[in-house]
């Protein structure tokens, strides 16, 4: 009996790990930059070490803007995983659709503190290039 349970448990770990993936049904990047949504274009330039814990934030060069105004560096927190915030890799291209992070939650930080929160379901994604994304929402404008 002691077996059973003991397998069954097992079982219930194996499958039940889909169950914390994130789903969500949010609008693509496409839909964002028709309806007039903030986004930046950017390279994630510091990542935070892979032990940190959540929240974890990157810093990015921002490259490009739709719709909004940034500096040139701007630091984006976010939970990742089954709780839908972003990943992302130091290097690699990104359109980001970001929020503004309640200073309350910036407190919560350790190091200097992020103003933007980035999720997936909002439409952040990676990008092959700024082309591609300027084919759909425009020239942009340089950041500040």
């Amino acid at each position: 009996m002691l077996i059973l349970r003991a397998t069954s448990f097992l079982l219930l770990l194996a499958t039940s790990s889909g169950g914390l993936a994130c789903v969500c049904d949010g609008p693509s990047l496409e839909k964002v930059l028709r309806a007039g949504g903030f986004v930046f274009v950017g390279r994630a330039v510091k990542g935070p070490a892979s032990h940190e814990p959540y929240p974890k934030v990157y810093t990015f060069e921002v490259i490009r803007v739709f719709n909004g105004f940034l500096t040139s560096r701007v630091r984006v927190q976010t939970f990742g995983g089954a709780m839908c915030g972003a990943t992302f890799e130091v290097s690699r291209l990104y359109a980001v659709v970001p929020h503004p992070l309640p200073a309350s939650d910036r407190s919560r930080l350790r190091g200097p503190a992020a103003s933007w929160s980035a999720r997936l379901c909002s439409g952040t994604t990676t990008v092959s290039s700024l082309a591609s994304v300027q084919a759909i929402g425009g020239p942009g404008q340089k950041p500040r």
